[in-house]
């Protein structure tokens, strides 16, 4: 789970327990420090910047150039005897969100893809399945005897599920089937604060001080 806390070892709080405030004072402050924290992890998904204020890492399919945009819900900031702490309501969200913000890997099963994507296996192989069968060597025998002939992209549409074609182009290119594999994580680092977000929230206390 990812979380940002305003504890006892954040310079935030320990500016406001040096004010002396009275207790409805320092709640009010440290909700307010929290949605400002909250406000500018959304800020850095909109913009697709990290915490140093650069780009994301781009995706391995470039034609998905948004990232993330969903973490942005859910953000909550929830107050206890030593502080505030920010997460996000659901769990699994916050578990996705600390995958990327640290760039953890994550392990993949045939079963978890067939559960993302709908288990398609049954259906006609496309014809780009068609078309890297026929260039890694597929044939079929002919109708008579025992010659073997290339088939048609037409033909292997028609006749070679989507699941068949996979488990035999992987034989054809001297591949196993993999069970299971690891997906490389790469870290976007958009939530927490930064300089200047530290800077903000000062801004925000020596205000509500003078008010």
């Amino acid at each position: 789970m990812l979380q940002a806390r305003l504890s006892g070892e954040s310079a935030v709080t320990e500016q406001i327990k040096s004010l002396a405030l009275s207790k409805a004072k320092e709640k009010r402050l440290k909700k307010k420090s929290a949605a400002i924290v909250i406000k500018q992890s959304k800020g850095r998904l909109r913009s697709q910047t990290d915490l140093q204020g650069k780009p994301f890492a781009n995706r391995q399919n470039p034609k998905n150039k948004k990232m993330l945009r969903r973490l942005g819900r859910g953000l909550k900031a929830k107050p206890d005897s030593t502080g505030i702490t920010i997460t996000w309501a659901n769990a699994l969200t916050a578990k996705i969100a600390r995958r990327q913000q640290e760039g953890i890997d994550e392990r993949f099963t045939a079963q978890q893809m067939a559960k993302i994507h709908g288990d398609n296996n049954n259906d006609p192989a496309t014809r780009k399945q068609a078309k890297a069968l026929l260039q890694a060597g597929y044939k079929i025998k002919r109708n008579k005897g025992n010659d073997w002939k290339s088939p048609t992209i037409k033909w292997v549409v028609a006749n070679v599920k989507k699941g068949q074609a996979g488990v035999v182009l992987r034989k054809l290119r001297g591949k196993k089937s993999k069970s299971s594999w690891i997906a490389p994580g790469t870290a976007r680092a958009f939530f927490g604060t930064n300089t200047q977000d530290l800077k903000i929230l000062l801004k925000m206390m020596e205000k509500e001080l003078n008010n």
